[in-house]
């Protein structure tokens, strides 16, 4: 299991906030919202008010927000491993979807999974 935790950070009041993080191969992001995933473990947005809408995709978990106010905002959500190796982590894209030019991306990495 693996926590998850962007910080979207913003100058000032921004509408229509779109993020995209794309998982990483051999990992799937976990609903906490269903009875068979353990709900101690909550991966809940942290700033859960910020977020209209959480979407868990089989390839990458995508939020947004109709307004989203100045300053920092996280996004909180379990990712599981489903097989070992190693693993590129794409990065994260943050954009105000009707002003393109208006957007962040997140570094990138790599992630080892052994048994």
């Amino acid at each position: 299991m693996v926590k998850v935790r962007l910080e979207v950070s913003a100058g000032g009041a921004k509408d229509y906030v779109a993020v995209s993080d794309p998982l990483p191969a051999g990992f799937e992001a976990l609903n906490t919202r269903l009875a068979v995933v353990d709900s101690s473990l909550s991966g809940q947005t942290r700033d859960s008010y910020v977020w209209d809408y959480v979407e868990l995709r089989d390839d990458r978990v995508n939020a947004f927000a109709d307004l989203m106010d100045g300053g920092k905002k996280e996004i909180e959500y379990l990712m599981r491993a489903t097989i070992p190796g190693t693993f590129r982590v794409p990065g994260a894209l943050a954009e105000e979807m009707y002003v393109p030019s208006q957007y962040g991306l997140s570094a990138g990495g790599e992630l080892t999974v052994t048994r």
